[in-house]
Parts: structure tokens; C-alpha cells; sequence
């Protein structure tokens, strides 16, 4: 594939509205509900503020179309989050662009309440929840299956190609989760198979409005934003 020097950036949609502003200080019964969209909020009204702040010496200059999760589960702050990064390309590049919808982007599917009791929350708090994910990915459970993010990033892979092969860059706006399954999967080859929970703990927190960008073929990832709500 020729990327023709063409970028695709991943960015986590932005802090939700009060009172979720931070998803690592929220109780149990809040994360199920957010998990499973029960709950489904919007962005804070500090969006931009925070946006600029955490890409700062990102350039998205080449950027030319805008994908946002569409899917109706946690939908809401991944459209917000378009039309304020939407926002942000009219004023700073002149570019009017209209964020299209991309079901694929949703979160990975999973049900805190399938992953671990209460009480275990309560006692070792988001990394119990991370790490029965990752185990429920690796050795099969209540999750979205590693076949199921397989199928996923082929349609987005498709989505790349079609705009490489238009010489146009783009953004995808999607969730911490799956962000990590992306990061999984470029750093090993490409491939998802033969994966391990350990190789799923050693990814790293993608917060709010941070990223990375990588190449049409994802054979690297080059990060940015902060850690500031880890």
C-alpha cells in the first residue's frame, strides 16, 4: 500500500459533564451504566479549552474527514466530541468539516457487573475491571471476542485505504478500550491472534482528547496528550 505520507490519528472523546467528569473516580454502580450506555452523557462545557490544551503541537492540518462512533452505545460523547474538534478545524485550518459516523469506533462491548462483584471493585478499584477485560478478550467470557475487534478494525482498515488511495488524512474519534485493542493490534504485526493478557495490561491510558497517530498500513504509533486523569 502506498500511504502517500497521508496520517490516521485515534483520539478518546473528551471528559464527560459533570458529575462524570472522570471515569477512575466513579463509583461501580455508575461505570455499569456508562458501560452498557444505561447512562449515556455528553462532554463538558470546557471541551475546546481541554482539547487544545492536550494536542497541543498536533498537527491536523491534513486532516480531511472526521469519524465518530455512531452506533448508539456511548454515542453521545463521541459526537460532541467531533463537533468540537469540527469546531476547532474551522477555526484554526478554515476547513469546514462534518463529522461522519462510523459504527465500528463504539467501545468494546463489556458489562462491569459480568466482570467482577462489587466487593472486588471496592478493593482494588479500575485495575480489577481492566484486568478481567483483558481476560475475558484473551480466554473468552461476556465480552465483545477477539473475532468480533478482528472484524472491526478490517472495516476501519477498509475505511483507511479508501482515503489513502485519496491521499487524505484522517480522524477517528473513539474510546479508551478500544483504543488499546488498536494499540494491541499494531504493535503486534497486525494481528490479534495468539494475543495475551499481558500484552493488554501494557498499553497505555488514553485520556481525555489524547491519541496517537499512526500510518496507513498501522506499522507504528506515535502518541500524544497527558496523563492528567489517570
Amino acid at each position: 500500500m502506498n500511504s502517500n505520507n497521508t496520517q490516521f490519528f485515534f483520539i478518546r472523546h473528551g471528559q464527560l459533564v459533570e458529575p462524570y467528569l472522570n471515569h477512575l473516580a466513579m463509583d461501580y454502580s455508575t461505570l455499569s451504566d456508562l458501560a452498557t450506555s444505561a447512562l449515556d452523557p455528553g462532554i463538558n462545557k470546557n471541551a475546546i479549552d481541554l482539547f487544545n490544551s492536550q494536542t497541543s503541537g498536533v498537527d491536523f492540518s491534513a486532516v480531511s474527514r472526521i469519524y465518530y462512533n455512531n452506533s448508539g452505545i456511548q454515542s453521545r460523547r463521541s459526537l460532541e466530541s467531533a463537533k468540537i474538534m469540527a469546531e476547532f478545524f474551522l477555526r484554526r485550518y478554515k476547513k469546514e468539516l462534518t463529522p461522519v459516523g462510523l459504527s465500528e469506533l463504539k467501545e468494546v462491548r463489556f458489562d462491569v457487573r459480568q466482570l467482577v462483584s462489587e466487593d472486588d471493585f471496592k478493593k482494588n478499584g479500575m485495575p480489577a475491571i481492566r484486568t478481567a477485560l483483558y481476560d475475558s478478550f484473551v480466554n473468552g467470557g461476556s465480552t465483545e471476542s477477539i473475532v468480533e475487534l478482528d472484524k472491526r478494525i478490517d472495516v476501519i482498515k477498509d475505511v483507511i485505504i479508501n482515503h489513502v488511495n485519496k491521499k487524505e488524512s484522517v480522524l477517528f474519534v473513539t474510546h479508551d478500550f478500544f483504543m488499546r485493542v488498536l494499540e494491541v493490534y499494531i504493535k503486534r504485526f497486525n494481528q490479534l491472534r495468539g494475543v495475551t493478557v499481558d500484552d493488554f495490561e501494557k498499553t497505555s491510558l488514553n485520556s481525555y482528547f489524547s491519541g496517537f497517530f499512526t500510518t496507513a498500513e498501522l506499522s507504528s504509533l506515535t502518541r500524544w496528550g497527558s496523563d492528567i486523569f489517570r
